[in-house]
């Protein structure tokens, strides 16, 4: 299972925990990972402007229950990087107020900070 195919059962809404199992293991890495290459990948392409917030906002929500359903199956922490995402896309689910649009106040600054410090951590 190659990465392109979990984001085009995402895409279908048909991405499972197996899925994520199957990439995380045919690349020797651990699940939490395949979660994180996967929101990093909608989070930057949101960033860049290739995908609109609602749609990146529903492909981190499917990888949210996905890695609910991880985390209750095996016990594990829930993946920081792309819990992080999934907490930058939900802030900006609200409506636009006097304040501004949550997008830009929130989520926005949110990925920009998260990207941010992963490059200091490489």
């Amino acid at each position: 299972m190659e990465m392109e195919e979990i984001r085009q059962k995402i895409h279908d809404n048909s991405a499972s925990l197996k899925d994520f199992q199957i990439y995380a293991e045919k690349n020797n890495i651990d699940t939490n990972t395949a979660f994180d290459t996967l929101a990093l990948i909608y989070a930057r392409e949101f960033l860049e402007g290739k995908i609109s917030f609602e749609d990146a906002d529903g492909m981190i929500n499917s990888i949210w229950w996905i890695m609910c359903d991880y985390v209750s199956k095996s016990n594990k922490k829930l993946a920081v990087i792309a819990y992080s995402i999934y907490e930058a896309f939900d802030a900006g689910e609200g409506p636009i107020r006097e304040s501004g649009d949550p997008i830009k106040i929130k989520t926005i600054p949110m990925l920009e900070q998260l990207l941010a410090e992963l490059q200091l951590d490489e």
